[in-house]
């Protein structure tokens, strides 16, 4: 499920997909690149990440997360 069923993608000023920071280790989620270590290609929103993602460098819920 994504992290907000309704609200939609989160964009920066100048309107593409926010990046999303790991509050416990600093890892960034950039949607330009995906997740390289999973098979999430780029332009996937943070929020439509799948459920059971996690952190791969800390292992952290999506919780954790902030853009």
């Amino acid at each position: 499920m994504p992290v907000s069923d309704s609200a939609a993608p989160i964009r920066d000023p100048n309107g593409r997909l926010a990046q999303w920071v790991c509050t416990r280790c600093g890892w960034t989620y950039d949607p330009a690149d995906g997740d390289p270590f999973r098979p999430i290609p780029p332009g996937i929103a943070f929020e439509d990440l799948p459920a059971d993602w996690h952190c791969p460098n800390c292992g952290a819920d999506r919780d954790y997360f902030f853009p």
